[in-house]
Parts: C-alpha cells; structure tokens; sequence
C-alpha cells in the first residue's frame, strides 16, 4: 500500500498541510470508538465476539497501512515514542507474567498484549494522516451531540441518558465535541462564531447530563488552548470573556444542573461516585507495593469489590498501584514526551495537529477521574495522534538548516 500523498508548503510563520482522507487512520478512529462503547453500539445486536473480531480486523489492517506510511524517513528522534512505549509496554507484560496471581480474565490479557500495542504503533505511525481522525472524531461525537439536542428540544429532558455509566460515556464525547469545535481554525469570522457557540451549547449540554471529569476537562482545555495554542488570541480571549458573562447572567439556570448539584453534594461529604475512596485506597495500595506494584487487577481484591467499576478511576494510580513506580514512570515518559514534542514545534502545527492535541489533553484530563489501565483504548489513540507531523517537522528542520548551516571548523595549521 502505498503512502498517501501529501502537500507540505510554508509561509514566514508557520507550515501547513493539505492531507486527502487515509482510510486506515478512518478505520483505526472507528475500531477504537467501537471498543470503547460508543452509545450507538449499544444497539447494534451482535455478540461482544464479533464486535471484537471487527475491532481487531479494523486495527490490524490500519497497523499495516502505518508500515507503509514511512513517516520515520531514517530519523532517529521519529523513533523516540516507539522506544517509550515499547518500554512500559515490555515492563507491563513482564509483570503480568512474573506478578499476574489477580489476572484471571482473557479480556485483561488481550486488551494488554494485544490492543494496546495495535492501538498505539498504529496511531504512531498514523501520526501525519490527523485530520481523518478529526474527522471521525467530530462525526462521532456530533452524532452524539446532536442526540443530547434531540431529547432536550424533543422530549425535554435526559433522563434516558442517566442510566448507570452512560451518561460518563456521553460527557466524554460531548467534550470531544466541544473542544473540536473551540480549537477548529475557522477561515472566516462567522464560522469561528458558529464553531465557538456549538462548542459552549455542548458544554451547557454537559452540565445538565452531570459527568463531572468530562465538564472539569473540557474547561482546562479552553484556558490551555487560549493561554498556549490557540493563535488569534484576541478572538479567544473575548470568547472567554463572553462565556464568562453568559455564565453571570445565566448562573441561576447553570446552578440548577446535575452538573452543580452533584458538585455541591461532593463538597458536602457526600462521595456517592467513591471517588475519594478509590482515590485513597489506590494510594495506599501503591505504598505498600512501592516499586514494582502489587500486580494489574490487585486493586479490586484489595478493596475486596469485584463488581464492574470497581478499579482507580485515574490512570496514574491505576498504573502506579498495579506496576509500581518503575511502570508509573515508564508510563508518564510517553506521555510527557508527547507534551513536550508538541509544545517545542507547536507554531508550526496545522489546524489538525492542534485540534488533535485538544482532544488528546482533554481525554487525558478526563482520565485522572475515570480512567483504567486495561481499557484506556481513547487515550492511546489521542497519544499517538498528538505527537507532531512529521513532514512538518521534518521541513523545519531542513529549512532551518538551510538558512542557519552549521560553522564550519576553521583548518588547524600546519605542524612546523
């Protein structure tokens, strides 16, 4: 299979791209929002095996087409994430061989050995195709979108989207939502009004379903988008500005939702979502099991709660209780490395690096109050698709040291 092609063509303030749609970076965004339960699916009435068996065709195909990216192109520090991640990944397995007593389920072993590695090389090697991500992305969670503005115009209310975890499941996507359209660099003032407005009715939208990680996340991705990325400040600062007065005169209706309701019962000691408690034991089961953890799925036995949901709820803890501190730092390496290459070229990203970078730290964000281990499909995916494009990155690098060429050495003299 051959590379897509790509235009790469530059101005005196930053490069861009134009990328025709990948259908492997398609396929690879939809197996990942199929495992990890998009509200659609869950009418779509086939078995877990198959849905699996699709899930594993879609990422072993998108794993292929990646091989036949050449997004490396020889250079070694496009080869840097592969090394991080296959770091903790090896440490993860060796101690899920060496300290699996509590792994008694295929499902742990195959999300580990087999979806994680898929999942991430894919995304890596994907990494200069975002905007067919964002586009998968956007559609996905719009549907969702405008399913919520479909019950609350339609029927009235949300209760339907209250039952059990969905209602985290739909916040998660409506954040995506939101923080897509807030990072979309609209060409013309009306479409950035338009893509603003839709981003703060799902915000509103958010509020009355009640999922506090998505809400507390979606929020930090606007004021680091418009402090560090976002480039026409202005236009972002008076969005702000605006949201924060809408919010003022509005906030008797904003005060009334879920959203606030289940926050003031937090402060008033009332942890219905255990949420310190699994925090708390988390940190002290990573204690006692300092550096190498007291093995993957060792919490719920721990706490002795073996029902579904019963795990950290952050992924930090999640990994520091189960791998201990050499997998907590093996871990945090990847992520922090994916900040960090983002940050250092982050005035030359196109208008997809940056949407895909959104989406990445508001997933992450949402993590540290929902997220597992074993089943952290979205974040993989927003990790690899964060990491900067290469052509870019790579036509930097050439230009610069086209007009900054290395000094040369002056000759020694000669020996008398």
């Amino acid at each position: 299979m051959q590379a897509l092609p790509t235009a790469v063509y530059s101005s005196p303030v930053l490069l861009r791209v134009r990328e025709p749609v990948s259908w492997p970076t398609v396929m690879l965004s939809v197996a990942v929002l199929l495992v990890n339960y998009l509200p659609v699916l869950l009418f779509v009435p086939i078995g877990t095996a198959p849905k699996f068996a699709l899930v594993i065709a879609l990422l072993v195909f998108a794993w292929l087409a990646g091989l036949r990216s050449g997004v490396l192109e020889g250079r070694s520090d496009r080869y840097m994430p592969y090394g991080l991640f296959f770091a903790y990944y090896l440490y993860a397995v060796l101690s899920m061989v060496i300290n699996g007593e509590h792994v008694n389920n295929a499902l742990t072993i195959f999300g580990i050995v087999v979806m994680q590695p898929l999942i991430v090389f894919a995304s890596i090697m994907l990494r200069d195709r975002k905007r067919s991500f964002v586009l998968v992305m956007a559609w996905g969670s719009g549907v969702i979108f405008a399913m919520v503005g479909y019950l609350l115009l339609v029927q009235g209310s949300l209760e339907l989207l209250r039952i059990g975890e969905t209602y985290q499941n739909i916040n998660m996507y409506l954040g995506i939502f939101a923080s897509l359209m807030l990072s979309m660099e609209a060409k013309t003032l009306w479409r950035g009004v338009v893509a603003k407005t839709l981003a703060l009715l799902a915000v509103f939208c958010m509020l009355l379903v009640g999922g506090r990680a998505a809400v507390v996340a979606v929020m930090a991705v606007f004021l680091i988008f418009t402090a560090f990325v976002g480039r026409k400040k202005g236009f972002q600062v008076a969005f702000l500005i605006v949201l924060i007065v809408l919010a003022l005169l509005y906030w008797n209706l904003i005060a009334d939702t879920r959203f606030f309701q289940r926050m003031i019962g937090l402060a008033g000691d009332d942890d219905s979502s255990k949420r310190i408690f699994l925090f708390t034991k988390a940190i002290e089961l990573f204690k006692s099991n300092f550096v190498f953890g007291a093995g993957i799925n060792a919490f719920p036995a721990y706490i002795n709660k073996f029902e579904e949901g019963w795990y950290p709820h952050n992924i930090f803890l999640d990994v520091a209780s189960s791998l201990g501190v050499i997998g907590l730092v093996l871990f945090s390496a990847f992520i922090m490395y994916a900040i960090y290459d983002f940050m250092r070229f982050r005035k030359l990203t196109d208008r997809y690096s940056i949407q895909s970078f959104c989406v990445f730290i508001y997933v992450l964000i949402t993590y540290q109050f929902v997220g597992e281990l074993v089943a952290a499909w979205l974040l993989y995916l927003a990790l690899g698709m964060s990491l900067p494009n290469t052509k870019l990155t790579l036509a930097h690098l050439r230009r610069r040291s086209r007009l900054h060429p290395a000094p040369v050495a002056p000759l020694s003299s000669p020996s008398q």
